[in-house]
This record gives structure tokens, sequence and C-alpha cells, in this order.
């Protein structure tokens, strides 16, 4: 049981910090990464005893669970899941339940940004700027027209799309290119040489 160097005082440090929070192999995972002694997760939980850490203490507050998580940015435990395999983030565990700290969050706030509160789906953007999947797909994608993708499916900001919609009425306009609202000024004249080639195409349609 006691097999092994005498724990140094940054390694029982480090054990008062994570004991409860993450599994014994991840924390001789950590220690051997400290101080390059290779030490078994039994040789963990005896040592813990030893200084008297409890592997059932309550989390510390800055720790959130992984099911709060996914409320919060309206995504999958599986995409956490999925960080962690991937050594993106790190869970820390207790028992069953596992926990993601500040830094983490972070990291999963900014790249899965939460939906807007008044959203529309991609159909009902391109039913009301009668634009195609392709055309809509890029708007979103370019940030024209904001919106946030969970897995499929968009979630696009109504307010958004009701601010381009009102502008496109004032300009004269009848398509939105990838510059978005803050190219409608050089918009108005494309625009206008495509009504006009549009016309020609219809004269010619009935001439034909």
């Amino acid at each position: 049981m006691g097999i092994g160097p005498n724990w140094s005082p940054p390694e029982e440090a480090l054990l008062r910090s994570v004991y409860g929070l993450i599994l014994p192999s991840e924390i001789a995972g950590r220690v051997r990464a400290l101080s390059g002694v290779k030490r078994s997760p039994v040789a963990v939980r005896v040592h813990a005893a030893r200084m008297g850490l409890d592997s059932r203490r309550a989390p510390l507050e800055s720790l959130i669970t992984i099911q709060e998580v996914a409320k919060r940015l309206q995504i999958s435990q599986r995409i956490i899941y999925h960080h962690r395999r991937s050594g993106r983030i790190q869970l820390l565990g207790r028992g069953k339940n596992f926990f993601v700290d500040a830094a983490a969050y972070e990291l999963l706030k900014a790249e899965y940004p939460r939906p807007p509160a008044r959203s529309v789906s991609r159909g009902e953007l391109m039913r009301r700027l009668g634009y195609g999947e392709a055309h809509s797909c890029r708007l979103l994608m370019s940030g024209a027209i904001r919106g946030v993708k969970r897995g499929g499916r968009w979630f696009v900001d109504a307010d958004h799309l009701d601010q381009v919609e009102e502008r496109m009425r004032r300009y004269g306009l009848i398509r939105l290119d990838l510059r978005g609202v803050r190219g409608m000024d050089a918009n108005r004249k494309e625009n206008c040489d495509y009504q006009k080639r549009r016309r020609r195409r219809e004269k010619k349609g009935l001439a034909a």
C-alpha cells in the first residue's frame, strides 16, 4: 500500500485541490505530469486517506454541473463529453456527477452562443426575403443576417431580420448580398441594375 517514493509538498497540494472532484486515475496522471513520478489510483486513494481528505466533499462554487451547462447553452451533454474526449476541456467528477470549471464553461459559451430570444427558422427567412436555400445559408454563415446554428438547425435572429427587411424596403432593395445591412448603400445601384436585367428578361419572355 505504501509502495513508491514519498509524496512531495507540490504533489500533496495538487491532491488536496482536486481530490473528490476528479477520478483517482486522472489525479495520478496529473501527478505524473507534475513530478514525473508514476503513481497508481490506489496509491492516490491511500495517501488521500492518510491526509484526511474526503472524496465526497461538495463541489466548489465555481463549478457547474454538465446538466446545467447543457441547459444554459442549449446543447446536448454529448457535445460536452466530446470536447472532453478531444482534450479541449476537463471535467471534474465526483461519483456519477461531473462538473465544468469556469474556464471550460467560458470556452463552451464562446463556441456555442445561446440562440436569440426571438428566433425564426431558416425556412421563414427564405419565405420572407424570397431567397433560396444556398443564398440564405451564405447570408447566415457570413453574419449578414444574424443566427445561431445548432446541429443542422438555424435559429435566425427575428429582431435583426425585421431590421434588414425594414432597411431593404427603405432603400428599395430586392436582394441582399453578403455585406449585409452595412453594404446597402452600395447595393442600391447593383439592385437597380438587377431589376433592369430582370425586366429585360421578362420582356424577352413575353416577346417569345
